[in-house]
């Protein structure tokens, strides 16, 4: 029986006005990106572009304790949130569990 590895969850800083991209090789691996935001700010993911992959795929919205806050974000031009308080966040792709897919979408302000 072959033993198969999966990839660890991913973790890196970014902020607004960035292109976030990369691939979920596993079923339950995610890729996290930890931003600085004010109290509301407006979080669209929505553009030119947006790709979060399978139409089941969702991007989790956390405070920097990891506790899921607001609604899931995806493509849908209005699916963003208003952030209730100043603080560092974090944006968890593949929150649905639904890999392996490839995405890119700019966190937006």
């Amino acid at each position: 029986m072959p033993i198969r590895f999966e990839r660890h969850d991913v973790v890196s800083q970014t902020s607004y006005g960035h292109t976030l991209s990369g691939s979920i090789p596993d079923i339950a691996t995610h890729d996290v990106y930890q931003f600085s935001a004010q109290a509301g700010d407006v979080l669209p993911l929505y553009g030119s572009g947006c790709n979060i992959g399978p139409d089941n795929s969702i991007i989790g919205l956390a405070d920097s304790t990891g506790k899921p806050v607001g609604p899931a974000l995806d493509c849908v031009q209005n699916s963003g949130y208003v952030i209730q308080t100043s603080g560092t966040y974090e944006l968890v792709v593949n929150f649905s569990n639904v890999g392996p897919f490839t995405y890119q979408f700019v966190i937006q302000k």
